[in-house]
């Protein structure tokens, strides 16, 4: 259940945000021999094309109501390929450069790798060259168990053949119970550390997008029993565990919140909107 605390002239812009979602359950997986997955730095182009290089459709990435955000990549791309001799499984961009952003939509297609059929799969990501990885990024595939099958590319690869997953969610879109999988996952296989019922999540020690008279707000939660944590000062194995063990998580806007997916159901989220307008 969602409850809404806003002034009257916005509160059916939020109604209509929350309507606009919705639960599926189609979430499915294509597969393509002998192809390609694509790139092109210079035309910001990314995607799958097929053994005679058409741009595979499901290989689209879909963002807030289903507007695509990617450029399709040329056929020539695929006469360019550097063969490789195994299965591929295509993760579309690794977004990992943003956590929040990595979380909803990095890992939004590597459900499949939870299935041991596809186990000798290489999970392929397309990333930039010249972006190391985060440090959170590989821990959290590594709680996933699929660290070794991940394989980052930054030029065309052709394969024996390519799974392509549908995405498990889009954000302002859909979820699905399959990418509830994903995080229930990385939440178990995270040791246990210190345990609170209620969190406060605070952006008061962050360098950047902090947020206007926050400390009040926090010291309000705190005489309501909430521990105020600051993620940026723990590794992300404290994170989850601390989230993935309370019941009641509290913040501003932002993407420490989005560690609320390694919650256990039943709990209770508290987001208090910081951007102005709306």
């Amino acid at each position: 259940m969602v409850k809404i605390y806003c002034p009257a002239e916005h509160m059916q812009s939020h109604i209509n945000t929350f309507n606009s979602g919705e639960l599926r359950q189609d979430i499915h997986i294509s597969q393509y021999p002998n192809a390609t997955i694509a790139v092109d730095y210079a035309w910001r182009a990314f995607g799958v094309l097929d053994t005679h290089g058409r741009f595979v459709s499901e290989s689209n990435s879909y963002r807030y109501n289903d507007a695509t955000h990617q450029r399709r990549p040329p056929a020539s791309c695929a006469r360019h390929a550097k063969y490789y001799d195994c299965d591929a499984i295509y993760c579309g961009r690794s977004m990992c450069f943003h956590f929040g952003h990595f979380l909803i939509e990095g890992l939004a297609r590597v459900w499949p790798a939870l299935n041991k059929k596809y186990t000798d799969a290489k999970l392929v990501f397309i990333h930039n060259p010249h972006s190391p990885i985060p440090v959170y990024a590989v821990e959290l595939l590594k709680l996933l168990g699929v660290w070794d099958q991940v394989m980052m590319i930054a030029e065309p690869a052709r394969f024996r053949c390519v799974y392509v997953p549908m995405q498990s969610q889009v954000i302002s879109y859909y979820a699905s119970d399959i990418q509830s999988a994903v995080y229930r996952t990385i939440a178990s296989a995270t040791p246990d550390t210190e345990k609170y019922d209620k969190i406060y999540l605070s952006r008061v020690k962050m360098a950047r997008g902090k947020v206007y008279g926050e400390e009040q707000i926090q010291r309000i939660f705190e005489k309501n029993g909430y521990k105020i944590i600051y993620p940026e000062t723990l590794d992300i194995h404290q994170q989850i565990s601390l989230v993935k063990n309370c019941t009641h998580l509290a913040g501003c806007a932002g993407t420490a919140l989005h560690l609320a997916v390694f919650m256990r159901p039943g709990g209770t989220v508290i987001q208090i909107k910081r951007n102005t307008g709306g």
